[in-house]
Formats: C-alpha cells, structure tokens, sequence
C-alpha cells in the first residue's frame, strides 16, 4: 500500500486530465437525456406506435441514468 510520501509524489495532471474528460462525458450524457425527454414531448402521438415510443424513450432515459451514474462514480 502507498504511503502519503508516495502519494505525494505522485503526477496530478494525469489525473486532472481524466477529470475533465469525465466531466465532459457527464455533459454529453446530460445533453442526450435532455435530448430523449424532448423527443418524449409529442403529445399530438396516439396509439400503440406512441405507447411503444414512450417505452422506448424510458429504457433509453434509464440507460442514460446508469451510464451517468457510472460516470460520476468514476469522477
């Protein structure tokens, strides 16, 4: 195990670096739900091509959800 010496010498920019590419894909993922809910948003749709529209956009808003969830763990 490391101790805080070695911790302490560690290089941050890699880090950093991973950082700002995970808060990039959290955006990206955030942009894709808000985009999905839009799609959502057609109330003039009727019918069973509408229900199983709806159920689609709710499975892909839910993987969405848990790609974003993993993400900001990693974060």
């Amino acid at each position: 195990m490391a101790d805080f010496g070695e911790v302490r010498m560690w290089a941050a920019e890699p880090l950093h670096t991973a950082t700002g590419d995970l808060n990039g894909r959290c955006t990206a993922l955030l942009g894709l739900a808000d985009e999905v809910d839009s799609a959502g948003a057609t109330p003039s749709w009727t019918g069973e091509t509408a229900v199983a529209a709806a159920q689609r956009l709710t499975l892909l808003r839910d993987g969405l959800e848990d790609d974003l969830a993993e993400v900001s763990a990693l974060r």
